[in-house]
């Protein structure tokens, strides 16, 4: 693929993006890649924010991880197979593609205040996190040693993002012991269990709700788990 370059062609940055609650948990080469992306997709022309696997190798090599990053908020989302979208392109693609005219401003300038500039706080912190994935240890064989990695970190925060209280992820990463799908001791890991939301809500829902032997929701979670 080659593309001229297109020197009058703009996307413009919203002072909001750093603070936006999709990218502020991404890593600064996440954040980069997605700004990359974006310009590219402008300088292409392509206006249903599709980055293709071939414009992913031209911009960043072969590394995916990244990719994994910024699907995980839900910045991008998978469109198979021709590759990711970037959530609400089409309000930067419909921007104007000229540079903006300087004009003198009419108003007063207010500077703003330090609270107004950072980003709301997290309610939640490295503590509660670690607390959960605890809870989740717990339900391991004795003996079991377990390291909490980023990838297990990312989800756990990802959940906490969302809203779920420390109490319903201890019970969503406890509640796998109640599945009736008989490879859950195979796919019992935090990464799995607080996937997404529904399926950390499934996990609180066996945790209260233990279901009968032999219930159908085995097959069903089987299915769940192949599909992704």
């Amino acid at each position: 693929m080659s593309i001229e370059p297109q020197d009058e062609l703009r996307i413009q940055l919203s002072v909001n993006y750093f603070v936006n609650p999709k990218v502020i948990g991404l890593s600064g080469q996440a954040q980069l890649a997605d700004i990359k992306a974006m310009c590219f997709l402008k300088r292409a022309g392509i206006d249903d924010g599709v980055v293709t696997p071939e414009m992913w190798l031209m911009m960043n090599g072969d590394d995916m991880s990244l990719i994994d990053e910024l699907v995980e908020v839900a910045r991008w989302e998978v469109v198979a197979p021709k590759g990711w979208r970037v959530r609400g392109w089409e309000d930067w693609f419909k921007l104007d593609t000229k540079p903006a005219k300087r004009r003198k401003s009419t108003g007063q300038l207010r500077l703003a205040t330090a609270e107004e500039l950072l980003p709301e706080p997290k309610k939640w912190t490295t503590v509660d996190v670690e607390a959960v994935f605890d809870c989740w240890v717990e339900t391991l064989p004795a003996g079991a040693t377990r390291k909490l990695s980023s990838q297990r970190r990312r989800k756990i925060e990802a959940r906490l993002n969302e809203g779920y209280s420390i109490e319903e992820l201890c019970k969503a990463v406890k509640g796998w012991q109640n599945d009736p799908w008989p490879d859950r001791r195979i796919h019992n890991d935090v990464v799995q269990l607080l996937r997404s939301g529904d399926s950390t809500e499934r996990m609180i829902g066996f945790f209260d709700h233990p279901p009968r032997s032999g219930d159908a929701a085995a097959s069903f979670n089987a299915i769940d788990e192949v599909l992704g």
